[in-house]
């Protein structure tokens, strides 16, 4: 590299750092702006007076209700008959409802009337055998029809 070459680029190297201290100075006062204006913002959220909360203590607010009512409240629906239960009661219940669902015990729920509603298509049905036979023919009629239409290019007779 000649002189003059070197000479240049010094020249370029300056005024980069010329503009460089330029867009400093520029977000430095941005900067500066930004604190002011939050310290600010912080001083009269300091010298705010604080929000009033109002206490019910007194019988003319009346407080929100919230939680489970008390035991003496009458409670409607499926709730009353385990409250109902002592704790020896409740043990006894439960281990009545585990007898049940692992098949040990009868439940004491009600038993339905009359045989469960079923139909044909069950095996244990007593028409199962009738349903199933008329079934067989519908498809297999369907299936001609089908291989009919097949053969006569999608006429059906």
């Amino acid at each position: 590299m000649n002189d003059e070459t070197h000479f240049y680029a010094i020249a370029g190297r300056a005024s980069v750092i010329i503009g460089m201290q330029k867009a400093i100075d520029i977000l430095q006062a941005a900067l500066n702006q930004m604190r002011a204006e939050m310290r600010a913002e912080m001083a009269a959220i300091r010298e705010a007076p604080l929000p009033t909360v109002r206490l019910a203590l007194d019988a003319s607010v009346e407080a929100p209700k919230r939680g489970r009512p008390p035991k003496s409240a009458p409670r409607d629906g499926p709730g009353r008959y385990w409250d109902s239960l002592t704790p020896e009661e409740r043990s006894a219940e439960m281990l009545h409802r585990r007898a049940v669902r692992a098949g040990l015990a009868e439940s004491r729920k009600a038993k339905p009337k009359g045989p469960r509603k079923s139909h044909p298509r069950y095996a244990d049905h007593p028409g199962h055998a009738a349903w199933l036979a008329k079934m067989r023919k519908a498809s297999k009629a369907r299936w001609a029809n089908y291989r009919a239409a097949r053969v006569n290019g999608g006429v059906v007779a």
